[in-house]
């Protein structure tokens, strides 16, 4: 949920505000703010844990949000537009997508 709000805001909202107020510097305002928020929220858990090392991974958090994003929307695309990974079991019947349960393995949990 969290990436699909992220995604939204930058490729929904974003594009609304440049269109209604005609300001194309809001791009890279709302991408500077998103980059000052995970720094701020890097530093609450630096300082919380108490190691400073962690601010160090700032920037390979940041890449990968965008990586992240990306899997999602490739993802997202593969299962709603080209119909991969559908099945033909449908609810929630589990008969004969579990292992089955002989002896030995209910004597091993009985110990």
């Amino acid at each position: 949920l969290q990436t699909a709000i992220f995604a939204v805001q930058l490729l929904v909202l974003v594009p609304i505000v440049v269109a209604v107020t005609g300001n194309w510097m809001v791009i890279p305002v709302a991408i500077a703010a998103d980059f000052i928020l995970n720094g701020m929220i890097a530093f609450g858990s630096s300082f919380a844990a108490r190691r400073w090392n962690l601010l160090g991974a700032l920037p390979y958090f940041y890449f990968l949000r965008w990586l992240e994003i990306g899997i999602y929307f490739i993802a997202l695309y593969e299962v709603l537009i080209m119909k991969k990974f559908q099945s033909e079991i449908k609810g929630w019947d589990t008969e004969g997508r579990r292992y089955k349960l002989d002896n030995a393995a209910l004597q091993d949990v009985a110990k």
